[in-house]
C-alpha cells in the first residue's frame, strides 16, 4: 500500500470517523493532516496547501461514503506533483 493510500486509511478512513462525520470533523482531520506535512525542511505554505486539500478529501470521503474517492484523488495529486517536480527540476540544470 503507498503512502497516499496508508494516510487516506488513517485520516479519512480513521480519524474522520472516529472524530465525527461533519465539516468540523473534516477540517480538524484536514489540520492534522497539514500540520503532519511540515516535516522534511518542507515550508508552512506546503501545510496550508495539504490542509486545504486534505479539506477537499474529507469532502470527498462524505460525498462517496468511501475512503477510495479521497485515495484515488491523492494518488493522481502525488503523481502529477510528482511530474511537474521531475520536469521543472530537471530544465533548471
Amino acid at each position: 500500500m503507498g503512502i497516499s493510500m496508508t494516510q487516506e486509511v488513517l485520516f479519512r478512513g480513521a480519524l474522520l470517523p472516529l472524530f465525527g462525520i461533519n465539516w468540523q470533523s473534516v477540517v480538524a482531520t484536514a489540520s492534522i493532516f497539514g500540520i503532519l506535512h511540515l516535516g522534511s525542511g518542507r515550508k508552512y505554505s506546503f501545510a496550508v496547501w495539504a490542509t486545504f486539500v486534505g479539506i477537499m478529501y474529507g469532502y470527498a470521503t462524505i460525498l462517496s461514503s468511501t475512503v477510495v474517492v479521497p485515495m484515488a484523488a491523492h494518488a493522481v495529486n502525488n503523481l502529477v506533483g510528482g511530474i511537474i517536480w521531475r520536469y521543472t527540476s530537471n530544465s533548471s540544470k
